[in-house]
This record gives structure tokens, sequence and C-alpha cells, in this order.
């Protein structure tokens, strides 16, 4: 059973799709249940046109314990996925928070939800649009991690975790290659760590990386995007000495730190030297194939 009423509706409970449960531990449901019985459900529960929930584990766990058979929805997409995900942040004083390993958990439930579709072809059988690409899946995962109360970067660290620990699989530039059984190990104990005890995910994040540095062998190409990444990084920090006015710090400086200077001058005109003329014979060569 079904109506709609602009972009809510009521729906049999049996009709909703849950892929996997997302939380460990879905905290007390009889204190929420109760809370609805008492007072209604003020946020419906959140699912996509083909009724897989997006958002509303817990509601929807509090509702089957008081015997409900339908419930009111909200379908949302892509487009208009992320106002509604915002505010279940708020959604009552019984929510019990997301663990980061839940809230990943969670972010890909909705990505898999919420991945846009191709038009469906002549036999009626839906597949991903071809030129959606990158910019869409990040789109995707963006949405997918509004009101877990995690950042997107925080749950891509997870989510590496994850694909180690769980999948066997690292990324290597833009490709998936297996992982190690250190690696695996490491990153097993990271996700045991984050699910049991909220140790902190950068420092879980660390360790696997480190791992992947010293156990995955890296081609040209993963190389080459480290060293670009390592020299921007240098070259941001390097550009922070423009933020300071000259007088003001020079009238600081002791004659061995203004020598330690313009020994740094000397230092970056020797480099920019030897990369003019690195740069030389590439430029030539250039101008060859054109």
């Amino acid at each position: 059973m079904s109506y709609r009423s602009q972009h809510q509706t009521i729906v049999d409970i049996t009709a909703i799709q849950l892929r996997d449960r997302s939380r460990t531990d879905l905290g007390d449901v009889t204190a929420l249940a109760q809370s609805v019985n008492s007072i209604g459900l003020l946020h419906p529960v959140v699912v996509t046109a083909e009724h897989e929930l997006v958002a509303g584990e817990r509601r929807l766990a509090a509702i089957q314990q008081l015997g409900w058979t339908s419930v009111s929805v909200t379908v949302v997409d892509l487009d208009n996925a992320a106002d509604v995900l915002q505010a279940e942040l708020e959604e009552n004083t019984c929510r019990k928070a997301l663990s980061a390993y839940e809230a990943d958990v969670l972010r890909q439930r909705r990505e898999e939800a919420l991945r846009p579709k191709a038009a469906e072809n002549k036999g009626g059988r839906g597949k991903t649009a071809p030129n959606l690409g990158e910019v869409s899946e990040r789109r995707t995962a963006k949405v997918a991690a509004t009101g877990t109360g995690y950042s997107g970067s925080t749950l891509d660290k997870v989510r590496a975790l994850r694909d180690a620990a769980e999948r066997g699989v690292v990324r290597q530039g833009q490709r998936e290659v297996p992982a190690p059984e250190q690696v695996r190990e490491i990153a097993r104990a990271g996700v045991e760590n984050v699910k049991q005890t909220g140790a902190a995910i950068d420092r879980e994040y660390q360790n696997v990386t480190k791992a992947i540095d010293d156990y995955v062998a890296q081609d040209a190409d993963v190389q080459r995007a480290q060293l670009r990444r390592r020299f921007w990084a240098a070259v941001s920090r390097a550009r922070e000495i423009t933020l300071f006015e000259p007088s003001g710090v020079v009238a600081t400086l002791s004659a061995d730190e203004w020598d330690d200077l313009m020994r740094l001058q000397g230092d970056l005109d020797a480099w920019f030297t030897a990369a003019t003329t690195a740069r030389g014979p590439r430029l030539k060569l250039a101008e060859r194939r054109s």
C-alpha cells in the first residue's frame, strides 16, 4: 500500500529494503520506541524510490518493535538527499551517535542506494551511467556522508582501513591492488581499534599507510604522483614566508639567523638553476613534437 504527497509517502514496512546493517549497536531502541509511541514519528524514515533504506535504521527498528505495519517515508534521490540527511542530525533526543566505523558502513550503503542510474534500457534493466565518472562518484560520497557526524575525509580514511582489512585491497593511484598479509594484519587491528575503542582514526590510517609504503611494490606512476604531492606540499610551506613583513622579521633576527636565510637563498638559487637546466631539453622535445 502506498500513497504519495509531495516527497513523502506511506509504505508497508516489509517493502523497505535494508542492504546491510550499518550499526553494530542500535542503542536503546526500547526508549526510542516509547518516544515514538508517545509523540509519534517526528522524522519519517528516508528511502529511495526503490524503497532502499537511506536513513532511519533505529526508527525502523523502533516501529517494528511497536508492531507497526506501515510507516511514513521521505523519498530522496542524489539531487535532494543532502538536505534531508542533514536534518537527521536532529533526529531526536534518543539518538545514539554513530561510531566512525558505523558511519562509513552507512555511507557506503547510501552510496549504493543513491548512485545515479542510467535510463532503463529496452529490456527494463537499469545500469550505472557510463559517463558519470569520478566527479559523480565524489558527489555521491559527499551526499552520502551528510548527517553522519563525520567529514568525508575522515570516512575516506576509515574506508581505506576497511578495504585493506575486509576486502584485501589497497589503492595505488587509480587502481586497486591486492594487499599483502602484513598490510591486512595491521589494517584488521586498526579496524578493530576504531570499532571497539574509538581509537584515533588518523593514527590507524597512518599505520596502514606506512605498511603500504613498506610492503606494496609501487609502479612508476604512483611514485611520480607521490613525488608531486611531496614537492607541492613543500612549495606551499615555502610560500608562507611571503606572509611576513620583511622589515618586521629582519629586526628580530640575529646575525647567525640572517646567515642561515642567505644560505637558504643560495640553495634555492642553485635548485632553480638546476631545474631550469633540466627542463630545457624537455621544452625542446615538446616544441619538436608540436
